[in-house]
């Protein structure tokens, strides 16, 4: 009875993870805004499954223009958003310009070097990354995106130069799990050398964080409770071919 009990308590708070920016009542809204209250006082954000959240901007809200040149740092109608609540209160609220359209490097851009990605991403030709860029060509998420963006923008200018860039890149998925064949991932994980990876090498290795439990059972195609080389290089391969990180 203890056992089930706990069983059933650690997949509720594995499905709290999950869906804190999701439903009506998620305390992280991520989606557009759909209109901007009188003197600003709050924005009204379209969120994923058609929720319309009213997002109050009392005084010691934090709120941040991310990515975006000065000109443009206004609450406007369209722009992407994230915030977070507490209660009644609203932590922050992050804003992005918006992104009219995705396009991606494609699969060739793990053999780049960081400059001719760093080109490539910088579609105005301004030597620098802002947001739209970043989201549109090399790290996409609009929940996670804001924050990684504001995380390496160390001058707070809304570009990324070339060292901010290179820090960023060496934390996006596709590019990190790049660098390593999926043989040498395996190894490094393999901390016993029992010759397979359990879930707690799997998490260490490819930082589940609180989704562990879940990316773990998606590699684990045989569902024997252990992931062989194959296994492993084939999860490698599908952090490498995609746009954005695991949700």
């Amino acid at each position: 009875m203890r056992l089930t009990l706990l069983f059933l308590l650690a997949c509720l708070s594995a499905a709290n993870a999950e869906s804190n920016s999701k439903g009506p009542n998620s305390p992280i809204v991520v989606g557009k805004v759909i209109a901007v209250g009188d003197d600003e006082e709050s924005v009204t954000i379209l969120q994923e499954g058609g929720y319309q959240r009213v997002i109050p901007i009392p005084e010691g809200t934090k709120v941040a223009f991310v990515g975006m040149p000065k000109k443009a740092r206004e609450l406007t109608v369209g722009y992407g958003a994230k915030a977070s609540l507490k209660g009644n209160n609203t932590k922050y609220l992050k804003l992005t310009l918006p992104l009219e359209e995705s396009a991606p490097l494609g699969p060739e851009r793990t053999s780049m070097d960081e400059e001719t990605i760093f080109s490539a991403a910088d579609a105005n030709g301004d030597r620098g990354i802002d947001y739209v860029e970043m989201s549109r060509s090399i790290y996409h998420s609009p929940k996670h995106g804001p924050d990684r963006f504001q995380g390496h923008d160390e001058d707070a200018d809304g570009l990324l130069d070339e060292n901010e860039f290179s820090n960023l890149l060496a934390n996006v998925t596709w590019w990190k799990f790049s660098r390593q064949s999926p043989a040498e991932w395996f190894a490094q994980g393999d901390a016993d050398g029992n010759g397979s990876l359990n879930q707690d090498e799997f998490g260490k290795t490819f930082d589940g964080g609180s989704h562990t439990a879940t990316r773990f059972k998606r590699a684990d195609s045989d569902k024997n409770g252990s992931l062989n080389e194959t296994e492993t290089a084939a999860y490698v391969a599908r952090l490498i071919n995609a746009e954005g990180d695991e949700e």
